[in-house]
């Protein structure tokens, strides 16, 4: 089996025509049922393929979005963002594979090629929020769930940090109380490349709000 990324450009009506099979069937199995005819008709206008195509040639920060291709038939899509001019942050908005194509470690092979289309493009650690159902899926992936909240949706920041040694020789870590500096700094102290015992590689300072 041949499992590829293919990014979507959406200046193609025939591929968004594509995109938007896909994610149809994403709203109708994510959307509750009184809510999906108003998602339906916001996906069906002209403003939703706007907003998608700006955000996809935005700079920096492009809003990607792959289908997912097995011996080349598209089974699927993924959407990513690097944040280029926010250091090491990536950020994982979707997987979806139709029902079809599930429990078959499709997805898994398909998530290793979004990593390391990630760590290609600069990211060194990856956010996403977890739906219940993918909460398994995503634990065998080594994502820890931390403090932080999405922004988008409110959910719960569940984080990865990739296998490779950053490019610094320091690090400041700043953050309220709660936060998760400390799980953050741990798991930056093991990717400095010469790490000495007893050096202050890493230094971690406390940020505490004054009234």
């Amino acid at each position: 089996m041949n499992f590829s990324l293919h990014l979507w450009s959406f200046d193609d009506e025939k591929e968004w025509r594509r995109f938007l099979s896909f994610y149809l069937s994403y709203l109708q199995e994510t959307c509750r049922a009184e809510e999906y005819a108003e998602e339906e008709k916001e996906a069906l206008g002209e403003g939703c393929r706007k907003g998608i195509l700006s955000l996809s040639h935005r700079a920096p920060n492009p809003y990607l979005t792959f289908e997912l291709m097995l011996d080349g038939k598209g089974i699927g899509f993924a959407q990513n963002i690097v944040f280029s001019d926010e250091h090491l942050k990536s950020l994982l908005a979707n997987i979806y594979l139709m029902p079809e194509f599930r429990n078959k470690g499709y997805g898994s092979a398909f998530y290793a090629l979004l990593e390391q289309d990630l760590f290609a493009r600069g990211a060194r650690y990856v956010d996403c929020s977890i739906a219940p159902k993918a909460h398994a899926f995503y634990q065998r992936k080594n994502f820890q769930k931390t403090n932080d909240l999405m922004i988008e949706n409110h959910l719960p920041v569940y984080r990865k940090f990739f296998a490779s040694p950053f490019p610094y020789k320091r690090m400041l870590v700043l953050g309220s109380p709660g936060a998760g500096k400390s799980y953050f700094s741990r798991e930056l102290a093991l990717r400095f490349p010469q790490r000495r015992r007893g050096s202050r590689i890493l230094e971690f300072y406390r940020y505490f709000p004054t009234k």
